[in-house]
């Protein structure tokens, strides 16, 4: 495998935390938060931090603050690089917004054209093809 930088969206995380979906994808996303094993080296961003823990915490029942602390902190352990949102990849997520993208889909995409060279890891099959950005869907057929 490569050691090029992968930027991974927030339901890489999330998958394994909920286990809503089925197991090899589960396996597959724990696979991605590995780099030791996977000799990948993986970014995200802020926007991610901020989904992992509203959507991590509401998943479980109403919100709870010592609960969204705990995941909070739990995301800072991963084995990745937190990458800051900038006003240039806001600028560049309104291109993507224009070729089809949702907004936060466009921010964690223009991150990750700005931090991994477009490469970037998600589940959502959706995503609208965008010059420079590699996807790779976990799950996919």
């Amino acid at each position: 495998m490569s050691s090029e930088a992968w930027y991974l969206d927030t339901g890489v995380f999330l998958t394994p935390l909920l286990k809503n979906r089925p197991e090899p994808i589960c396996a597959a996303c724990e696979a991605w938060l590995i780099p030791s094993q996977v000799r990948r080296v993986s970014a995200t961003s802020v926007l991610a931090w901020d989904e992992f823990v509203h959507i991590g915490v509401r998943a479980r029942g109403p919100w709870h603050p010592v609960e969204a602390a705990r995941l909070a902190e739990a995301f800072l352990r991963l084995p990745l690089r937190i990458e800051a949102v900038s006003a240039a990849d806001i600028e560049r997520a309104c291109d993507l917004v224009a070729a089809g993208f949702r907004p936060r889909d466009a921010i964690h995409a223009s991150v990750a054209l700005r931090h991994t060279g477009g490469r970037m890891v998600t589940l959502d099959q959706k995503l609208p093809p965008f010059p420079g950005l590699r996807v790779v869907v976990v799950g996919a057929p």
